[in-house]
């Protein structure tokens, strides 16, 4: 009789121990609750000063650069209409009047809060034959590749559909740019870059595929943000400064589009635009 009893005494001791540890444990946690809420209000704060620095950085560098790059512009522009210069010069001169006015308008959105709100992005369409608006954008791009011995190589999928889009030009040669820029940058010397675009129905589609670095799938969900962690060097050293594809997204939403992309890590990485005909 004496060992059942014990047996259930020692049971009771053991569970009466396990719920006092539990419940000591539980209140070692409770009090341990104010002094984490002062850490992390204290870590909110310290992020919060970071972002004002970045900002104020952002807009002295932005009004540093604003001045110069607009001289390089207008250089630009006197250097296209002078005469006896040769096709690849002719080339040369568009791509820098063309990247300076990228730069530009970077400038100018970071001046007007970040660039983050793509609300005041303000857009001039007009209609285009889209082939040939991106077989002339290729061009400008391709000096670009060839630098890398790269080739691009665009082909615009016929149809039957209408080729008139309704875009600002300057602002989605910015993303058409960001785009290949992206992907001469992040793939290997002699590596072939495919552009491809065609009209279904009412939408307008655009696919750049490069068979790069890839991006790892821990970095996917934040190469859309700002100075993010998915910023890395090219494959020679190129560096990236995180903002082509936030603008890019802004841009292709203002447009009533989307912008996604699928990539695997060492074997490369497709971005997908969509954006309606008609505006």
């Amino acid at each position: 009789m004496l060992l059942p009893v014990a047996v259930c005494l020692l049971a009771v001791l053991g569970l009466f121990s396990l719920w006092s540890y539990r419940q000591q444990r539980k209140w070692t946690l409770i009090k341990q609750v104010p002094r984490l809420y002062e850490i992390i209000l204290r870590k909110n704060l310290q992020l919060d000063e970071k972002d004002r620095a970045l900002a104020r950085m952002e807009y002295r560098v932005g009004r540093e650069l604003r001045n110069p790059l607009g001289g390089i512009r207008e250089l630009s522009s006197i250097l296209s209409r002078e005469k006896g210069l040769t096709v690849r010069q002719k080339a040369w001169v568009k791509l820098i009047n063309s990247s300076s006015l990228e730069s530009m308008d970077m400038i100018r959105e970071m001046l007007k809060g970040n660039g983050r709100d793509r609300k005041g992005i303000v857009l001039q369409r007009i209609p285009l034959d889209i082939e040939v608006y991106l077989r002339q954008c290729v061009d400008v791009l391709r000096e670009r590749a060839d630098a890398k011995f790269q080739r691009l190589i665009f082909n615009f999928e016929e149809r039957g559909q209408p080729r008139l889009v309704h875009i600002d030009p300057d602002a989605y040669f910015r993303v058409y740019a960001s785009l290949v820029d992206n992907a001469v940058k992040f793939s290997p010397h002699g590596s072939d870059i495919r552009i491809t675009a065609c009209c279904r129905g009412d939408r307008f589609l655009l696919e750049v595929a490069d068979p790069g670095i890839g991006i790892p799938l821990e970095l996917q969900d934040h190469i859309f943000e700002p100075y993010s962690e998915a910023n890395r060097p090219g494959t020679c050293g190129e560096a990236t400064f995180g903002r082509g594809l936030v603008s890019a997204r802004q841009i292709v939403e203002a447009h009533g589009g989307t912008i996604d992309f699928e990539s695997v890590e060492a074997a490369g990485t497709v971005f997908r635009i969509e954006i309606p005909v008609t505006s």
